[in-house]
C-alpha cells in the first residue's frame, strides 16, 4: 500500500525559523505575536511532522538539533528568497507598464545596446518588449508602440521615422578577398542570399541600373540573422541596412561589397496612437527614443506617412 506523503505546515517553518534565530521561545513569540504556549505547540507540530527533533530542550534554555541546524539554513534563505519575491511584486504593482513591439533585428542590433539608458533613467516604468509579427494588425497587437521596418502607415496613427534605411550590399572579407578585382560582375556571379523574396534585391540592383534578372539566383532564406551571418562567413553577398550595420563594418566582420547606397523610401518607424502620448511612460519612452535616433542618424525627420503601404520584410 502506497505510503500518504504528509503535507509539509509551511507556516510552521515561519514559526520555527523565528524561534531558532532568538533560541528563546518567550522572545520569538513575542515577535510574532503569540503566546509561548502557541509557540512551542508550533515547532513540535513541525518536529511531528518531519519525525525527527529540530530542538534540544533543556533548563536553560533550547539549542537547535543538527537537523534543526540544517533546517534553520535552508528556512532563513527561503524566507529571504520570498521576502525578496514580495517586494518585487509590490514594487512592480506600482509601476505603469509599456509594451513596445519591435522588429527583431532591429531590436538585436540597435535597441537592445542603448536599452538600460531608458531603465536607468525611469526606473518606474515596467517596459515589456514583444517580438513584431507582420501578421498581426497593429489593433490585434495590444500594444502602445510599434517600431517595425517599412514605409507608410494606417491614417489613424502617428508614424515617425526613427532612422533611415539607406541598402548596401555587403559580404565577409574572405568572400571579398576572392575576387582580385571586384566590380559589378561580382552580382551577376554571386551567390546573392535573399530574405523573404528575391524582390529587395531585384530592387536594388534595378536602381544601380543593372539587370533584376541578376536576382533570380541565389538562396532564400526566411531569417535576416541568418542571411547576415552567412554572408560575413564567406556564403554570399545580402543587403543591410545603414546605421544598423555600421559596428559590423568598423570591426571588419562586414564588407562593403560596392559602393552604393540605394534609399528606396524604407525606413525603421515608430508608429502609435495620438492618443496614448497621454500616458508619462509613453511619452517618456517616445521622447528617448526619438533622441537616441537622432544621434544615430543625424538625418532623421518626423514626416507622417499619409499612403497606406505594406510593411516589408524585416531587414
Amino acid at each position: 500500500m502506497r505510503k500518504e506523503k504528509k503535507v509539509l505546515p509551511l507556516s510552521a517553518i515561519g514559526y520555527f525559523a523565528v524561534a531558532a534565530r532568538h533560541l528563546n521561545f518567550n522572545h520569538a513569540a513575542a515577535e510574532v505575536g503569540i503566546t509561548p504556549g502557541a509557540m512551542s505547540l508550533r515547532v513540535k507540530a513541525l518536529e511531528e511532522n518531519i519525525g525527527h527533533p529540530l530542538f534540544v530542550r533543556g533548563t536553560r534554555g533550547v539549542t537547535l538539533t543538527p537537523d534543526g541546524d540544517r533546517l534553520k539554513e535552508i528556512a532563513d534563505f527561503a524566507i529571504r528568497q520570498l521576502e525578496g519575491v514580495i517586494c518585487d511584486i509590490r514594487e512592480g504593482s506600482r509601476r505603469e507598464k509599456l509594451v513596445v513591439t519591435v522588429s527583431p533585428y532591429f531590436g538585436s542590433k540597435w535597441l537592445a545596446s542603448r536599452l538600460v539608458g531608458f531603465w536607468l533613467s525611469q526606473p518606474d516604468i515596467d517596459l515589456q518588449l514583444r517580438r513584431y509579427r507582420e501578421d498581426l494588425t497593429f489593433e490585434k497587437m495590444n500594444t502602445d508602440v510599434l517600431i517595425r521596418y517599412g514605409k507608410g502607415t494606417p491614417s489613424d496613427l502617428v508614424c515617425k521615422t526613427l532612422i533611415s534605411a539607406r541598402t548596401v550590399a555587403i559580404c565577409g572579407p574572405t568572400f571579398l578577398a576572392a575576387r582580385k578585382s571586384p566590380d559589378l560582375s561580382i552580382f551577376e556571379e554571386g551567390p546573392l542570399l535573399h530574405v523573404g523574396s528575391r524582390s529587395d534585391w531585384a530592387d536594388w540592383l534595378e536602381a544601380i541600373g543593372h539587370p533584376r534578372e541578376w536576382a533570380e539566383s541565389g538562396q532564400v532564406v526566411e531569417d535576416i540573422h541568418v542571411a547576415i551571418e552567412a554572408a560575413a562567413t564567406g556564403q554570399g553577398l545580402v543587403l543591410g541596412t545603414r546605421p544598423l550595420i555600421d559596428d559590423d563594418l568598423k570591426l571588419g566582420r562586414l564588407k562593403l561589397a560596392y559602393e552604393a547606397h540605394v534609399d528606396r523610401g524604407f525606413s525603421y518607424q515608430l508608429i502609435y496612437r495620438k492618443s496614448v502620448l497621454q500616458r508619462q511612460p509613453v511619452q517618456a519612452f517616445v521622447n528617448w527614443i526619438t533622441a537616441q535616433a537622432g544621434k544615430a542618424d543625424p538625418h532623421i525627420h518626423e514626416d507622417i506617412w499619409p499612403q497606406p503601404t505594406e510593411p516589408q520584410a524585416d531587414i
